[in-house]
């Protein structure tokens, strides 16, 4: 049987597992499988593994495109691991609430699994509209533009984005 070379140093080994941390847990994504692990209030540790669903598309190897899908695709499931932690440590063990009209109602039409999936994808969606929105609002208030930040500075229109000291503010000089 033929040995394996050793791995040289010059040849650097590339992992594909990333993963997050959560409310007294972890998330760690590997190319085939997710895994999340929650340490539960009682001390021990709940496990939860699945097959992760790859999305294969020729239209992904488009750079822009591949690109949007992976961020939304990463949102989605740091948001419902997210989730799924917290859901181990209640908000509030004094008293429980009875649920709202509007819960009863989104129980009553859509179901609690229905409804939470409805809520992390609005709260996904709404995330990104904020961030790209934000994105662009900054952009276009550059201290050559009027903008209502560069009236509000308290250093003058031309520092309002690079701080007091200029652009030594950034770079700790």
């Amino acid at each position: 049987m033929p040995e394996k070379e050793p791995q040289s140093c010059a040849t650097p080994f590339r992992t594909m597992i990333g993963g997050q941390a959560l409310i007294e847990g972890i998330m760690m994504l590997g190319p085939e499988k997710k895994s999340i692990v929650v340490r539960r209030p009682d001390g021990g540790l709940e496990i939860k593994t699945e097959e992760r669903k790859l999305i294969k598309d020729p239209i992904l190897g488009w750079p822009f495109i591949r690109g949007v899908v992976n961020f939304c695709t990463s949102m989605y499931t740091g948001v419902t691991a997210l989730m799924y932690s917290a859901e181990f440590y209640p908000e509030d063990e004094a008293g429980e609430e009875e649920p709202s009209r509007f819960e009863q109602w989104l129980d009553k039409k859509l179901g609690s699994e229905k409804a939470m999936s409805l809520f992390t994808t609005l709260a996904v969606i709404l995330g990104m509209a904020f961030s790209v929105g934000l994105f662009f609002v900054l952009r276009r208030c550059s201290p050559e533009r009027s903008c209502i930040f560069s009236r509000l500075s308290p250093c003058g229109p031309e520092t309002w984005w690079r701080g007091p000291r200029g652009w030594s503010f950034f770079w700790g000089t």
